[in-house]
C-alpha cells in the first residue's frame, strides 16, 4: 500500500512540475477541464467516493474520520468551481510578470538594492531576484500598491520589487 501512495505522489509531484513547465494560459485550460471533469464524472465521483468512505466504516476508522472523507454534490461543486477560479487568477509568476510590493506579505534578513534575494510561497522557493529596494524599505511598502510608494518612502526607485527581467522561477 505504501509503494501505491508513493507513486501517486510522485506522479503529483512531476504532473506539478510539468504545469509549471506550461503556458499561463495552457494551465488555466487544463484547470477549466478538471473542473468539467468534476461536474461531468460526479456521480461516478460519488460512486466511488461511497466505496471509499463504507471501507473506512468497515476498517473501524473514527466517525469524525470518516466524516473528514465524505463527499457531496455541493462539495463537488464547490471543488469545481474553485478549480474554475484558480484558473481565473493571473499567473504570479508567468514570464510576463514582475514582483509588486502588493504581492509581498513578509521579509526575512538583511538584503540591499541590487542584491539576488529568493521568493518563498508555502515555505518553499518559487523565484529568486534582483531587488530595487532594500530590507528596510520593503518592510515599509510590503502589501501595498505600486501607487503607495511614493507616499511612504517619499520616493520612488521603480514600480516593481523585482522587474521581470530580473526574475526567475525556480525548479
Amino acid at each position: 500500500m505504501s509503494e501505491y501512495f508513493d507513486q501517486i505522489l510522485n506522479q503529483a509531484k512531476q504532473a506539478s512540475f510539468d504545469m509549471a513547465k506550461l503556458t499561463a494560459n495552457d494551465r488555466s485550460k487544463i484547470l477549466m477541464n478538471i473542473s468539467g471533469f468534476l461536474v461531468a464524472r460526479k456521480q461516478e465521483i460519488l460512486q466511488a467516493n461511497q466505496l471509499d468512505v463504507d471501507r473506512a466504516k468497515q476498517n473501524n476508522l473514527s466517525a469524525p474520520m470518516v466524516n473528514r472523507l465524505i463527499l457531496t454534490d455541493a462539495k463537488i461543486d464547490q471543488l469545481a468551481q474553485d478549480v474554475e477560479k484558480i484558473a481565473q487568477m493571473a499567473d504570479p509568476l508567468n514570464q510576463n510578470s514582475s514582483l509588486l510590493a502588493i504581492g509581498v506579505k513578509s521579509i526575512e534578513g538583511k538584503f540591499y538594492r541590487g542584491d539576488t534575494v529568493s521568493i518563498h510561497y508555502n515555505k518553499k522557493e518559487v523565484a529568486r531576484g534582483i531587488t530595487n529596494y532594500d530590507f528596510k524599505e520593503m518592510d515599509q511598502i510590503k502589501g501595498k500598491k505600486s501607487n503607495e510608494i511614493s507616499t511612504i518612502l517619499g520616493f520612488v526607485r521603480e514600480d516593481e520589487i523585482i522587474h521581470k527581467d530580473n526574475l526567475v522561477a525556480s525548479r
